[in-house]
């Protein structure tokens, strides 16, 4: 019997040491919590803009001769999406490591017409950092980066957000190159939320035409805000086109038809007063000789 209750006992020692391990575990885990799938808006801005162009001269320090050039002049496509994501409830909480975990979000991005994949890699996915704000804003334009360059102009594109819990490491690595070493950050994700419902945002139609009328064609003058000065120089002066044509005083078609009327009489005077000296001439002969 003392045997058989020693076996007992050892076997029940051992059964409590198990559901310990077994319920401490759930305990580390279970500090964690899962965080709730952020709410966030989406926001379309548009600050694209027009450079204006200028007239330069530039006169040779030897020659004197003064070139006249326009510099500048374009449209600059500066296209964003603002994405605004509200931080859900977190309350940091210290591993077992030391480390503190912080809140990130995760931002995916897709066509509209498209199926989430389970693989990450057919879509963008943007790691951003929780700010301390109530509010954390990430910026992705349309042209650069972070950019959402592989959407065109007019598309629809759907965007989900989700929330992360981990936290980030430094890793020291010794560069034999550059003698010195390397840092590196790392992260380690304890927790994550469920993907976000999706929203759709229509990505801004390119203009066909982003200069202003005045802007194209051969004669900026027209244009109410600017005005090409004259320039008078000495010994020379050289007028180069640039991307536009200069336009200097020429006549129109009215003026040319007039001119070319009015010479067309000057030669015809000439022509009569020519005959008719030499008419008079031979009556004068024919005079003389009777």
């Amino acid at each position: 019997m003392n045997k058989a209750g020693t076996v007992a006992a050892l076997a029940l020692l051992l059964l409590m040491m198990g559901a310990s391990l077994i319920a401490v575990k759930p305990a580390v885990a279970q500090s964690i919590p899962k965080p709730s799938a952020p709410e966030f808006s989406l926001q379309v801005i548009d600050d694209s803009y027009i450079i204006p162009f200028k007239n330069v001269t530039t006169t040779d320090p030897y020659t004197g001769k003064v070139t006249w050039l326009i510099e500048g002049g374009g449209h600059v496509e500066n296209q964003k999406v603002v994405v605004t994501i509200r931080k859900p409830s977190f309350t940091p909480i210290q591993t077992s490591d030391g480390y503190l975990t912080d809140l990130c979000f995760s931002v995916r991005a897709k066509g509209h017409y498209e199926e989430w994949q389970p693989s990450a890699e057919p879509h963008l996915i943007y790691a951003v950092n929780a700010s301390a704000a109530e509010n954390t804003v990430a910026t992705y334009y349309l042209q650069g980066e972070p950019g959402w360059g592989s959407f065109h102009n007019g598309g629809e594109v759907d965007v989900e957000v989700k929330a992360l819990i981990g936290y980030h490491y430094t890793t020291e690595d010794y560069s034999r190159v550059l003698h010195q070493p390397i840092y590196t950050v790392q992260y380690v994700e304890l927790a994550e939320s469920d993907w976000s419902s999706t929203q759709t945002v229509t990505v801004p139609r390119e203009l066909a035409n982003p200069l202003p009328p005045w802007w194209i064609g051969p004669t900026p003058q027209s244009s109410p805000d600017i005005t090409t000065p004259e320039v008078t120089v000495t010994p020379t002066a050289t007028a180069i086109q640039s991307g536009l044509n200069l336009a200097f005083p020429t006549l129109d078609w009215i003026e040319l038809f007039a001119f070319a009327i009015v010479a067309l009489v000057f030669a015809l005077l000439v022509v009569v007063i020519f005959f008719m000296r030499r008419r008079i001439r031979v009556l004068e002969l024919k005079q003389n000789g009777t």
